[in-house]
């Protein structure tokens, strides 16, 4: 707990600063960014520990395409822009694979995850047209994983993963920036997360989790 406490200080920190020097800064060069979409959540790879199959055996958990949310400031200047960005994305948990075991069947599993990610995020701006700027960009910060799942193989006793955990996250990203208004900007991205957070299952072994997503993003880019 105190580890998590430190982390979320250390975080609210580096956002407060960020967003002091955004708003002390020229309007003109601040933004506040809204944006949702879609989600796709890649297939885990997880290492699980059962007493039935081989210990710590690698399955993968399909999970259904989930919405997602995204907010952040920014301080824009020429070609660059930098800031903070919080995502929320939530996925329900489609069907697992075991090795050599059937892939499991609606009626024996169930579940879902949701992870709060914050960034700090840089970008570059790749033309400096008025209408349309094609932009690249990526970010390092941290993800907040909640998992909830109930593994049901044939012939094997349910299998259950219950827990949350912090890890280190990376994203890159791409999109455009239309001109709508003065003030107003439509914004069209795509990114990609990276995350491998340690959660703990039923009998508290540790389940490595390779967290994986692409977020398909439309919004709103406004200066302030």
């Amino acid at each position: 707990m105190q580890s998590v406490k430190k982390m979320l200080k250390f975080i609210g920190s580096r956002v407060l600063f960020i967003f002091f020097v955004c708003t002390t800064a020229r309007a003109d060069n601040v933004h506040l960014l809204l944006a949702g979409g879609v989600n796709f959540l890649l297939p885990h790879t997880e290492q699980l520990r059962t007493f039935i199959i081989e210990p710590f055996a690698p399955h993968s958990a399909d999970y259904f395409p989930g919405p997602l949310f995204g907010l952040g400031f920014a301080y824009q200047k020429n070609h660059w822009a930098i800031g903070p960005n919080y995502y929320f994305i939530y996925n329900n948990l489609d069907q697992a694979r075991g090795p050599d075991v059937a892939t499991t069947t609606s009626n024996l599993t169930k579940g879902y995850t949701y992870s709060h990610n914050l960034f700090i995020d840089g970008a570059f701006f790749i033309t400096q047209s008025h209408y349309i700027k094609p932009y690249l960009g990526a970010g390092v910060g941290f993800n907040y994983v909640y998992v909830n799942q109930s593994l049901g193989f044939p012939f094997i006793s349910p299998l259950v993963i219950r827990d949350r955990a912090f890890a280190f996250a990376y994203n890159v990203f791409i999109g455009i920036s239309y001109h709508l208004t003065d003030f107003l900007n439509l914004d069209v991205k795509v990114r990609y997360l990276d995350s491998q957070p340690k959660i703990h299952d039923q009998f508290g072994d540790i389940t490595g989790l390779n967290y994986q997503n692409i977020g398909l993003f439309i919004g709103l880019d406004s200066k302030l």
